[in-house]
């Protein structure tokens, strides 16, 4: 099963909003990356996710 036919299964999106969510995932994950790794975040310590859309 590929990775569109997944998350259609469980989110009931539109394939095109499917592949915009993915492309958007790959565009933000190295910058999301490299400034979870600047600011140093390590065990015990606790961080606030605003915005997460959850």
């Amino acid at each position: 099963m590929n990775t569109l036919k997944k998350f259609d299964d469980v989110l009931g999106h539109s394939q095109r909003e499917i592949r915009r969510l993915i492309y958007q995932a790959a565009l933000l994950e190295p910058i999301t990356e490299r400034l979870l790794r600047n600011v140093q975040i390590g065990p015990g310590m606790r961080v606030l996710d605003l915005g997460c859309g959850a």
